[in-house]
């Protein structure tokens, strides 16, 4: 599992046809040293609704699958529970 935070939404207007109803989010991972947002970025899916600003867990390869339904699905990243709440450290999601 991998902290992101949600930075934005993804549209494609031609992708494979299993995805059509698939809602797409781009996620900045929170890297567990520095806990900067400066290490890329993931395209996950989200079942979940999260929203821009929201702090996620994204689950990879067919743990993502299974979240969303259906293990057929052509995906290997996806959203698994939005953080409500973090203690024990500081994490700037700024």
């Amino acid at each position: 599992m991998l902290l992101g935070k949600v930075i934005g939404n993804l549209w494609a207007t031609k992708k494979h046809p299993l995805l059509n109803t698939i809602r797409l989010l781009i996620v900045s991972p929170i890297c567990a040293y520095n806990l900067e947002h400066n290490i890329g970025y993931l395209i996950v899916a989200d079942s979940l609704g999260a929203g821009i600003g929201e702090m996620v867990l994204v689950a990879f390869g067919e743990p993502a699958r299974q979240v969303t339904g259906a293990s057929d699905l052509p995906l290997e990243a996806a959203v698994i529970g939005i953080v409500d709440k973090i203690e024990g450290i500081r994490i700037d999601t700024d």
